[in-house]
């Protein structure tokens, strides 16, 4: 992945974290999947998916603590586990496709400056790396 791309999480639709790379993020353990979407000026925007699985403790758990304590971490999710990294790879857009996207992004930002989603310093923040990009 290209230093510098926009990473969201969302978990059941609600967002749980934002990097931008490279970098990290720690998240929860829960027995939902995690969607991963990326993006960066000039590629292609990306999404993978994180899934949720039972972390090798469960079993233990399960034989030593029974079905009680299996039922305490299944409701909690701390049986499950998400694996350490994930790899999500951008695709480079042709130099007409990144400028389509660049003004698409521009008028999305002005949008939410006329709405008052944003400030004035975000938007010149926001528009500076879009037009640095070109």
């Amino acid at each position: 992945m290209p230093q510098g791309a926009d990473c969201k999480l969302t978990r059941q639709g609600a967002v749980i974290g934002q990097v931008r790379t490279p970098g990290a993020v720690v998240v929860q353990k829960t027995k939902h999947d995690i969607a991963v979407n990326c993006t960066k000026e000039g590629f292609a925007e990306t999404s993978a998916n994180v899934k949720s699985d039972y972390a090798a403790a469960t079993f233990g758990n399960i034989i030593l603590g029974g079905g009680i304590g299996w039922a305490i971490d299944a409701s909690s999710g701390a049986h499950n586990k998400y694996d350490a990294n994930t790899m999500v790879t951008l695709t480079p857009l042709d130099q007409a496709a990144a400028r389509a996207v660049r003004e698409t992004r521009l008028a999305e930002l002005q949008q939410m400056l006329d709405k008052n989603i944003i400030t004035k310093e975000e938007f010149e923040q926001r528009r500076q790396r879009l037009v640095s990009t070109q």
